[in-house]
């Protein structure tokens, strides 16, 4: 993650501009890492629980998360392709 690519998204969120969703996006970081980032600026948080648990089950549910979406858990990822390794090995 680039220092200048987080200060760019986390000045717009404190601005209003962008949603802290978007901010984690630009940034190419997780809302959580996000929200942890806003912290250390001493920006509250305006979300609530169910904004932050929408936003993530709405990240699993698109399909297409996975391939447009920085935000999207870089673990799942990880042990996406993994599988799809092992899946490809045991063809061989």
């Amino acid at each position: 993650m680039e220092k200048d690519s987080i200060q760019t998204a986390i000045e717009q969120h404190r601005a209003g501009k962008i949603s802290i969703g978007k901010a984690a996006q630009k940034a190419g970081v997780t809302i959580s890492e996000m929200m942890d980032k806003l912290a250390e600026f001493g920006i509250e948080n305006k979300m609530t629980k169910e904004q932050y648990q929408q936003g993530i089950k709405k990240q699993r549910t698109d399909s297409l998360a996975i391939y447009t979406c920085p935000v999207f858990d870089r673990t799942i990822i990880f042990n996406i392709l993994l599988n799809t390794i092992k899946n490809i090995k045991k063809i061989w």
